[in-house]
């Protein structure tokens, strides 16, 4: 990357001081690169937002911010970002608390010339790059596996698969997520008679790559199981269209934080799905037994094939909800649909409802039951040895 090419944010809130590092660069030969500046820490967030910046010289005491908090602040608004700070001889020790804590290095004022300045920037990035090439490097090999589940159709229990499925997963003592992705209001609440405080709708105000392990965190919530829900949209007024992109980086996210992450997506194949699946390792289409479900969900495989996805990140998890003594006929649903049966759940229509009234899963609430030991085998198989 030569001079000319960094782009640089100076978080200075006096004028003198960021007027002299403006200087130094120029001094330096490097008065093409273009710097910014920001003399509070809401307004260089607001600039972090709006474009990237490869370095930032920030002054840890600002109007509106003072100390480690500053250097989080910023950081957490530009992980990629190299964050060298300015300070004072009297905050030396700030500064390396700072570094400690992810800043690439610390700059005395008054104490460095352009040359050193300019030094000082390109080393910082360079740090930066080998750091985050690191980090993906480390995140690519620890990478969870993702599930989508899809509905054939609407009220064909894919909440209940997906949230079973990680009852039983996190029962088991892996690490697991299960989110609800979807473009009108979720119902885990009302699955697992829950009103979250967070959800969903706190991450769309998130460019898709601020999105990160921090932001997913602050909106999701821990059950008693230890699973952790993303709970989709609680009212209308918060339904929107979810994009692709953060969609995606939503999904990549929760990969380096969970062994598996289990996504409800709905019964609507919309291009947010179509991006989700691309990035997971399965994709579970939910069918109920009966010849308009099974219609619809021959057209769904037919969409999801055109997306390329086959073979092994494709497959069906029939829930049999109508209590008929008729056994489901796995190899006539094979046959019909053409694709791999990952499992058959049975008749559970009044645990269900029991569990539902109890606020618990409906393996939590009758453990030894078919409905329990079915979904435990259909997590082994779907999930595998995760973490």
């Amino acid at each position: 990357m030569t001079d000319e090419q960094l782009k640089l944010l100076i978080v200075e809130d006096n004028p003198a001081d960021a007027r002299l590092v403006q200087e130094l660069l120029k001094e330096a030969g490097v008065a093409d690169a273009p710097s910014t500046v920001a003399s509070e820490a809401k307004e260089a967030v607001k600039l972090i937002g709006q474009e990237r910046f490869d370095a930032i010289l920030l002054d840890l005491r600002l109007p509106d911010s003072e100390g480690i908090a500053t250097f989080e602040t910023i950081h957490r608004a530009a992980p990629g970002a190299a964050i060298l700070i300015l300070t004072g001889m009297n905050d030396e020790t700030l500064a390396l608390q700072a570094v400690e804590q992810g800043a690439q290095d610390y700059l005395v004022k008054g104490s460095f010339s352009g040359e050193s300045l300019v030094r000082a920037i390109k080393y910082a990035v360079t740090r930066q790059e080998v750091r985050s090439q690191e980090t993906l490097r480390r995140r690519q090999i620890t990478r969870g596996r993702v599930v989508g589940f899809v509905g054939a159709k609407g009220g064909v229990g894919t909440t209940t698969v997906v949230l079973n499925v990680a009852g039983v997963l996190a029962r088991e003592g892996k690490k697991v997520i299960a989110a609800e992705l979807l473009d009108r209001c979720g119902t885990f609440s009302a699955a697992l008679v829950r009103t979250p405080v967070e959800n969903l709708s706190g991450l769309l105000t998130c460019e898709p790559e601020r999105i990160d392990e921090h932001e997913m965190s602050r909106v999701m919530v821990t059950l008693p199981s230890g699973a952790r829900v993303l709970y989709g949209f609680q009212s209308v007024d918060q339904q929107a269209c979810i994009d692709p992109a953060r969609a995606q980086s939503i999904v990549e996210t929760a990969t380096y934080m969970a062994g598996a992450t289990l996504i409800d997506l709905g019964s609507c194949l919309s291009n947010c799905v179509r991006a989700i699946a691309e990035r997971s390792d399965l994709t579970a289409l939910v069918v109920q037994p009966g010849r308009v479900c099974v219609k619809v969900a021959s057209l769904a495989l037919e969409t999801m094939r055109s997306w390329g996805l086959d073979g092994d990140r494709l497959g069906v998890i029939v829930v049999n909800k109508t209590g008929l003594a008729t056994p489901v006929n796995v190899e006539e649903f094979k046959s019909q649909l053409g694709c791999k049966i990952l499992g058959v759940l049975p008749p559970n229509v009044e645990g269900c409802l029991d569990a539902e009234r109890r606020g618990m899963l409906a393996i939590e609430s009758e453990p030894e039951s078919p409905f329990a030991h079915n979904t435990a085998d259909l997590a082994r198989r779907i999930v595998g040895g995760v973490s």
